[in-house]
């Protein structure tokens, strides 16, 4: 694996060409939407050679191993968790032998739609399932770890409305919703809000049922950026998006 100075050497000479779009190429090929894409691969791996050796010819100066979602507690999912650190070193491998001289990531991602990861006695928990995870992708041979659809910087107030959790997330100056993905819980009401500073009031841009993700492609609003925006989602049980951002 590459060292952090080898890496940063690296991107003296410009940005690094990364690979792109290998999920939504992999459905193009015949993955069935909702599957498990690390075991799907690992019993139909053409497609994604065909893909990443074309990737690699195009000119992608690092590839990602598909292992996305290859942590025990996703894995066990469909019984491969106790094969956690193998399938991550085959996945590695597969991409490894069509990358040319193409450097290959390992492709790691927020575990929110497993857990409450954002709960800090989850620690332990994330913890243990990126170890493992990590192991294998080293075992394979990366040369460098990618963390993906990870949560921005922010502060998460945690309140309670009638014995019932709300949560509001203040996401960052000039943010952009095409940036940021988040699994809401299911059976959760979401919300993207801005604060109108003519008005003195929050404004809602899109919002319903279903992860962050779902609720701003069916509104169209992922490539609009605003000040003060605002994250909130709640259970069916609390009362309405009012009470979740009195919170604030």
């Amino acid at each position: 694996m590459l060292s952090k100075s080898e890496f940063q050497n690296l991107l003296l000479d410009g940005p690094l060409i990364l690979d792109g779009a290998t999920g939504s190429n992999l459905r193009l090929a015949g993955m069935p939407r909702g599957c498990c894409t690390e075991e799907w691969i690992l019993a139909n791996p053409a497609p994604l050679l065909d893909l990443q050796r074309r990737y690699a010819e195009a000119g992608s100066q690092v590839i990602y191993a598909p292992t996305f979602q290859a942590q025990p507690i996703a894995l066990r999912q469909v019984g491969l968790a106790e094969k956690t650190e193998w399938v991550n070193e085959k996945l590695v491998s597969l991409t490894r032998s069509v990358s040319g001289n193409a450097l290959v990531a390992g492709d790691l991602t927020t575990l929110a739609v497993f857990t409450d990861s954002f709960d800090q006695n989850n620690f332990d928990l994330l913890v243990e399932n990126y170890r493992r995870q990590i192991k294998g992708l080293m075992a394979g041979g990366v040369d460098l770890l990618a963390g993906m659809a990870y949560k921005t910087a922010g502060n998460w107030s945690v309140q309670t409305v009638d014995e019932k959790d709300a949560y509001v997330y203040e996401l960052g100056d000039d943010f952009t919703t095409g940036q940021y993905c988040f699994s809401g819980n299911a059976g959760c009401n979401v919300y993207l809000v801005r604060f109108n500073e003519y008005s003195g009031e929050y404004e809602t841009l899109a919002g319903g049922q279903g992860t962050f993700r779902e609720v701003c492609e069916a509104e169209f609003y992922e490539d609009w950026s605003y000040k003060r925006l605002l994250l909130a989602f709640f259970k069916e049980d609390v009362a309405s998006l009012q009470d979740a951002l009195e919170l604030l």
